[in-house]
């Protein structure tokens, strides 16, 4: 057994952002285990073993690594609502690779997922930038290891499973801002604040 549903109130791996909010308003925790559900549906799995898929491990107290985790299956869930089928996450090997894989409009696509703690801001393209180009880096590698025909960078802000967020118009002004930075080729920037989200360019561009 691998113990109790990690994503509980308290939990060590989570960030202290995370752990204030779930704090501060319990009902947060349905929204969280809903996306768990969801992820567990999308991937084929009891909801309770869909974070591990992430490569989360429940030993591993690094306060955020359980917001990773959930950003990336919220990322997940971004892509199965913008028309994504296939989505998988990849196992973890000695060499970096991507963090999801799917499919769309008869294309193999592979995405790295970062979680960007505190929130985009008003400042999301600056701070984002230098991420970005060096999530690119990774993303070029993994599309040439898996002959991905595209890709994409996924950023989650904050609590990564729904709540208030950015405005999407705002979303997709810095989405496409930072679109250079992701490399050439078919290559997206998709950028996720709680319920709003923006990709650039559009799928199939």
């Amino acid at each position: 057994m691998r113990g109790p549903l990690p994503a509980l109130p308290g939990l060590r791996a989570a960030s202290p952002a995370l752990r204030a909010a779930l704090k501060k308003d319990p009902s947060l925790s349905p929204a969280l285990a809903a996306l768990l559900a969801r992820s567990g549906r999308l991937f084929g799995c009891p909801a309770e073993e869909a974070l591990f898929l992430t490569g989360f491990d429940k030993d591993d107290a690094t306060p955020g690594r359980l917001d990773a985790a959930l950003a990336e299956l919220r990322a997940a869930d971004f892509l199965r609502l913008e028309g994504f089928t296939n989505i998988v996450p990849l196992a973890r090997s000695s060499r970096p690779t991507a963090d999801l894989a799917a499919s769309r409009g008869g294309a193999s696509y592979v995405f790295e997922v970062r979680w960007v703690g505190g929130g985009f801001g008003a400042d999301a393209v600056s701070k984002l930038s230098d991420k970005c180009a060096r999530k690119a880096v990774q993303l070029g590698a993994a599309m040439k290891r898996s002959g991905a025909d595209a890709g994409g960078i996924i950023f989650v802000a904050g609590l990564p499973y729904g709540g208030d967020g950015r405005s999407p118009a705002l979303l997709a002004e810095a989405a496409e801002k930072l679109g250079g930075k992701a490399g050439r080729g078919r290559r997206h920037v998709c950028l996720i604040d709680g319920l709003g989200s923006a990709a650039y360019p559009e799928w199939g561009s």
